[in-house]
């Protein structure tokens, strides 16, 4: 006799456990278990608890936190780029690392016997380190955020100085260009590469000619005169000067605005994440 039909149907497989299946049998001790303290876990999951953010989770046995970790992290990363160098991004990444933390942390409390406070404070304090790090290295190598008076300007730090070209808004250090009678506004200063090294420069009342072409004149321009450029060097009016009463002022902003190549800091992008930023 054919009973009720049941209600009950068995769970489907996610479009990511063919992938998690083979990294168990890959990596037998990462697979979610309850770790009690002075159970071996091996150097393969304290590795994993360190690196993978939600990891902890997981090898305690919290594989619903440890999902959840996994799809809230790499957000709050996208965010912290995103909007890095505004406070929404420096948040964004602290709440990142606590996410990395807390896995972590119970991790630490679960699987050692010494549950010292020592060892919740370096396992909590790992991660935040971590992070900094990254972000030391992401400046240095990658991209950085700058405060250009008073707005937040993102350059790339991988821009080779032989590829700048006219038009590009290039980050520079001022103390590169700093010259007696002027102080900078801010630490750094974007300004738009006008020429470039090896350029004769023709100076007019409402324009100057390079060899690239013909560019409207800039406030505190020569009205007449020319300007041979050196090697390695760029033509970058200045837009953040504060002048003092100086005979020779003329020549002293004509001196600041040959940037040379060892004074960059990167090119400045256009657009950062959909959002246009506010070049010079």
């Amino acid at each position: 006799m054919n009973g009720p039909s049941s209600p009950f149907y068995p769970p489907r497989a996610r479009w990511y456990s063919r992938w998690l299946g083979r990294l168990e049998c890959l990596f037998p001790s990462l697979q979610p278990r309850v770790v009690f303290a002075g159970s071996r876990l091996g150097w393969k999951g304290w590795l994993a608890g360190l690196v993978v953010p939600g990891a902890g989770f997981w090898l305690v046995g919290r594989p619903g936190l440890a999902r959840w970790s996994f799809g809230i992290h790499p957000l709050l990363v996208t965010l912290g780029i995103a909007a890095t160098g505004f406070p929404l991004g420096t948040g964004a990444l602290a709440l990142a690392a606590g996410v990395h933390a807390a896995g972590l942390v119970c991790l630490v409390h679960r699987a050692t016997v010494d549950r010292t406070l020592l060892l919740r404070i370096g396992s909590l304090l790992a991660p935040l380190l971590l992070y900094f790090q990254a972000c030391l290295l992401v400046g240095e190598h990658l991209f950085l955020p700058l405060d250009v008076g008073g707005q937040v300007i993102v350059v790339s730090r991988l821009t080779d100085p032989a590829d700048v070209r006219v038009g590009d808004f290039i980050a520079c250090q001022p103390a590169e260009r700093r010259v007696p009678g002027f102080s900078m506004g801010s630490d750094f200063e974007v300004g738009e590469v006008l020429a470039v090294g090896g350029s004769r420069i023709e100076f007019g009342p409402m324009h100057l000619r390079t060899r690239d072409g013909v560019l409207p004149s800039r406030y505190g321009m020569p009205a007449q005169g020319t300007l041979a450029l050196g090697e390695k060097v760029w033509f970058i009016w200045p837009t953040e000067i504060n002048t003092r009463r100086n005979p020779e002022v003329e020549s002293l902003l004509l001196q600041a605005a040959q940037v040379p190549h060892r004074a960059l800091v990167g090119r400045a992008f256009r657009h950062w994440f959909g959002r246009a930023q506010s070049l010079p």
